[in-house]
């Protein structure tokens, strides 16, 4: 049976600078799984929905810093949320 519709929580938690999760995954690691999800739902001729969540970044040096702008962790954390948006216009591209 052919899937009509996918739906991609696509979570930065995984990522390894993230506060809460623990799975401790690079930015090359996600960009990985983006490109996994993305390439099964072109295989399937499905409809992509992509959901976000997560990206809680963390500054092991100061705890009370996590959410400020200029450290490497948020930084990279918005980078891996990034990344997902620039691989699904990537997977969707149609020539005009």
């Amino acid at each position: 049976m052919k899937p009509e519709l996918t739906f991609f929580q696509a979570g930065v938690d995984p990522h390894e600078d993230d506060a809460l999760g623990k799975l401790r995954l690079s930015s090359a690691g996600l960009k990985r799984r983006n490109k996994l999800v993305y390439d099964q739902a072109a295989a399937h001729a499905t409809r992509l929905v992509v959901t976000m969540g997560g990206g809680y970044p963390k500054n092991p040096q100061r705890l009370d810093l996590d959410g400020w702008v200029a450290s490497r962790p948020f930084l990279s954390v918005v980078q891996c949320h990034m990344d997902v948006y620039r691989a699904a216009a990537v997977a969707n591209a149609r020539p005009w």
